[in-house]
């Protein structure tokens, strides 16, 4: 995640939320903007899944979260 927020565009943040388990998050546009939750597939990670589209739907004003679903990515088992 490093090489995202490095890059060059929308900036895009990780987040870790605890909820019994521990979610790594990848969170990318403005906090006012309307909330978009993308969810991968199997056995796909966030960032594989969705690395190409975080910056462009975040310029286009929406905030955009990208969890890795449990015992997938940086997130528990």
């Amino acid at each position: 995640s490093a090489g995202l927020a490095a890059a060059a565009g929308a900036e895009v943040r990780e987040l870790d939320v605890g909820a019994g388990v521990r979610l790594r998050v990848l969170l990318a546009g403005p906090a006012e903007g309307k909330l978009l939750v993308l969810l991968h597939g199997f056995p796909e990670t966030a960032y594989s899944a969705w690395h190409r589209l975080l910056r462009p739907l975040a310029a286009a004003g929406y905030r955009v979260a990208a969890p890795d679903l449990r015992g997938y990515g940086g997130s528990s088992k």
